[in-house]
This record gives structure tokens, C-alpha cells and sequence, in this order.
């Protein structure tokens, strides 16, 4: 395992990944509890992790552009 010094661009970072993925989170137990189908909650798990990926990378643009 690889320890890596957090820096503040970095650190900045890593709460943007975890903002994005509680909001994922919290989008997938809305669409849940309405009823929405499988199909609708999939394709919403797979937007998320596409911005969490770009994220992830520090692809800061695509992020912004995804919102």
C-alpha cells in the first residue's frame, strides 16, 4: 500500500469525491423509495460513478460539465 501526503488541492479534492458520492447515495435511495424501476436507478448509478471517475482522475472540467 502506497501512503500518499495529502495536499490542499488534493484534499479539496477528496471531499469533492465524497460530496459527489453522498449525493449519488441519496439520489439512489430517492429513486427507490418513489418507485422509479431499476432501468432509471442504473442509469443514475452509472452518471454518478462516471463523475466520481472524473474526479477521481482530477478532471475537474468534466465534473463541472456534468452537473
Amino acid at each position: 500500500m502506497v501512503s500518499r501526503r495529502c495536499c490542499e488541492s488534493a484534499c479539496y479534492d477528496h471531499a469533492q469525491q465524497r460530496s459527489l458520492y453522498r449525493h449519488a447515495l441519496n439520489a439512489l435511495l430517492l429513486a427507490s423509495r418513489s418507485g422509479c424501476d431499476s432501468k432509471m436507478a442504473r442509469e443514475l448509478a452509472e452518471r454518478c460513478a462516471e463523475m466520481l471517475r472524473a474526479a477521481d482522475d482530477g478532471d475537474q472540467q468534466a465534473v463541472v460539465m456534468r452537473r
